[in-house]
């Protein structure tokens, strides 16, 4: 393929010489040539219109090849880039002139520019293409600079604002997680280092007021609570009486002597001792088993009413001949077999809540979170016909053994303590006396509570310390001691009822008790069998049945039972006596205890519990709080739903989790602040 010939072209001004340049738009202020006079190139290059070569003069060094090609002289610049450079040497002016001449030339030779100077426009080229070059122009020389066009800038923005939206979050969750480990190392430090600085150790005394389930739980569970090596945790346990158990157990004014060995707790309530959590706990915690059933299966119960026995139990029920059992359904009829499954719905919800090991503020919320709220407001009269239980079985049955275990009437209670009462019924211990005292000593041992017995706390108030801070000061007084003694606590837990507990803000939250009169006794002799009625063998327990037809001496009596055989000096017959237990509303003397025949008490001792039962009637809406105040905790508002050894650990523990979870978080506010 042969380049295209050169071909002459008329001027672009007709009316002007050939030989001169055309006119240009914008006048400049120098005129000076395109090339330099030492150049050899042609003043005009312009041929005549009517010529068919191109014109030049003999001093011309350039000249058409005979193949009719045309070409620039060899300094002539041939790329634009070249041309751009010299243009930008000149000035504007200058440069517009010099760039119309230089143009007009080579647009003689047949060679176009495919660039445009800004503001002229090419006449072959209308207003939008010239447009369009000219932003392909700026789109070039922008790239050719390090820019870049409109949409490759829009995405090139939108790239970098996201890196750096994600640089910045990784930085911000680096400084988080930097500032977590620094934190959690400085806790650690405080509470679970091992490097400790000097004079840090900080020291925490608590003090519990009664050492019964509750006390020795709370104080169990608070020695489990801290492990902090920073910290110092004195524990006091103040009992009022001579020996650990609480409620369960009596002051030692039973000599002795006559008795052989002193009153267990086992001997006041083996129905109490024989608790699921407790067991489970020693088993657990001290490897060690007590109050398992085994001597005691059998033991049979009596009901008597103005005269006669009306009807016979075997504890536990399982336990009961098949003649008892057929007697019982053909006089009680359904109200019988009905009666069996009465505390089992709601036991095994209230026995799930005991297992839990949850920790709630007030008892409101452990009554909602247990889902009991219908058991606790509920009466027992409805539950017991709801489940088709009436008529004479509830008179003669089942209220004296709620009477028993509760201290009120059936129609008195809610459903979860008639619940609570009857399970008990059917449950006998047969653990030997003194284990539940064994068991407790053994967890305050483990806990490392000082124990202090046959010490009352008279009073306890808030004041400022030595330090500035605020404690507890509890009075104490010591049998035999005229002057009191103080000790100073930051926190202090009263278990079970007490006269020191402030007046609660509610009256609601109130727990009421009733009294009760304990009554043991020495007889050679059994039970009258006449005297009841009765021509067989009395039972070992009796329950007499509260009507108007009752004899006058048994009114106000709960139970009658056989305790154990107490034995003398001498071996024969007469030296073994028999030792029984009689629960009361009121005080008993020996001439009016004819149950026994005449002279049959040879020896008796009694004692009155004034807060032996709590009054547990049904209750909808708000209960007690286990925090009283700033430092004081109490565990016996647990009692407004029921009475059990097994409640009473579990509030005891509850309350420890709450005193560590106080503590923890007042040492972390002062660490964080410190």
């Amino acid at each position: 393929m042969t380049k295209k010939s050169w071909k002459s072209k008329p001027p672009r001004y007709q009316d002007e010489d050939p030989d001169q340049p055309p006119p240009y738009t914008h006048t400049p202020e120098e005129t000076t040539p395109l090339l330099s006079e030492n150049s050899s190139y042609p003043s005009s290059c312009y041929a005549s219109s009517s010529s068919s070569q191109p014109l030049s003069t003999p001093s011309s060094t350039y000249a058409p090849s005979t193949s009719g090609s045309s070409s620039l002289p060899s300094d002539f610049p041939k790329r634009n880039r070249t041309l751009r450079r010299a243009f930008r040497e000149l000035r504007r002016d200058y440069l517009i002139a010099t760039y119309h001449r230089a143009l007009d030339v080579v647009s003689a030779r047949g060679w176009r520019p495919g660039l445009s100077w800004p503001g002229s426009v090419s006449p072959s080229h209308s207003p939008s293409q010239a447009g369009e070059e000219e932003e392909e122009r700026r789109g070039y020389l922008a790239r050719r600079r390090g820019g870049c066009s409109q949409t490759w800038c829009s995405q090139t923005r939108k790239k970098r604002r996201r890196r750096r939206v994600i640089l910045c979050c990784n930085l911000l969750f680096w400084v988080l997680v930097a500032l977590f480990i620094a934190v959690g190392v400085r806790r650690w430090g405080y509470f679970g280092g091992r490097a400790q600085l000097p004079g840090r150790r900080e020291t925490l005394r608590v003090g519990i007021v009664g050492a019964g389930p509750a006390g020795v739980s709370a104080a169990h569970t608070l020695s489990s609570s801290f492990k902090s090596k920073d910290l110092n945790l004195e524990m006091v346990l103040f009992e009022q009486k001579p020996q650990i158990g609480g409620r369960l157990v009596l002051n030692p004014s039973f000599p002795r002597e006559h008795l052989g060995r002193k009153i267990h707790a086992e001997d006041l309530a083996a129905s109490e001792v024989g608790g699921n959590i407790l067991r489970e706990r020693a088993r657990n915690v001290l490897g060690i088993e007590f109050g398992q059933e085994g001597e005691a299966r059998g033991k049979e119960v009596g009901f008597f009413d103005s005269g006669s026995v009306v009807a016979k139990l075997t504890r536990p029920l399982s336990e009961m001949s098949w003649g008892a059992w057929l007697g019982l359904v053909w006089k009680y009829k359904f109200s019988f077999l009905n009666a069996k499954e009465l505390p089992k719905g709601t036991m095994k919800s209230f026995e799930r809540f005991l297992t839990s090991r949850e920790t709630f503020e007030s008892v409101s919320h452990m009554v909602k979170a247990a889902g009991i709220e219908r058991p606790v407001g509920l009466s027992a009269a409805a539950r017991l016909a709801v489940n088709g239980v009436g008529g004479e079985y509830v008179h003669e049955v089942i209220s004296p053994q709620v009477l028993r275990q509760t201290g009120q009437d059936a129609t008195e209670l809610s459903d979860l303590a008639i619940s609570m009462a009857l399970e008990k019924e059917d449950q006998v211990s047969g653990g030997d006396g003194g284990s539940f005292e064994g068991v407790l000593e053994k967890f305050i041992e483990r806990s490392g509570a000082a124990l202090r017995l046959d010490t009352e706390v008279t009073g306890l108030k808030r004041e400022l310390v030595d330090d500035g801070k605020e404690a507890w000061v509890l009075e104490l007084k010591k049998p035999g001691h005229h002057a009191l003694e103080y000790e100073v606590f930051d926190h202090v837990v009263l278990t079970g009822p007490s006269s020191l507990l402030p007046k609660h803000k509610h009256p609601e939250d109130e727990v009421y008790y009733r009294s009760l009169w304990v009554t043991f006794l020495l007889s050679t002799k059994e039970l009258n069998k006449e005297y009841f009625g009765s021509s067989e063998e009395m039972p070992p327990q009796v329950l007499p049945i509260q009507s108007k037809n009752l004899p006058s001496e048994l009114e106000g009596i709960h139970e009658i039972s056989y305790v154990r055989n107490v034995f003398g000096p001498d071996v024969n017959t007469e030296a073994v006596r028999k030792l029984y237990r009689i629960f009361s509303d009121r005080s008993l003397a020996k001439e009016n205890i004819l149950a026994f025949g005449e002279a049959g008490v040879l020896e008796m001792w009694e004692e009155n519990i004034g807060n032996a039962y709590p009054l547990m009637w049904p209750r909808n809406g708000k209960f007690g709080e286990f925090k009283g105040e700033e430092g004081l905790w109490r565990t016996g508002v647990i009692e407004a739903i029921g009475s059990s050894v097994d409640l009473s650990w579990v509030a005891g523990e509850n309350v420890a989790r709450l005193v560590a979870k106080e503590v923890g978080r007042k040492r972390a506010s002062r660490i964080r602040f410190h």
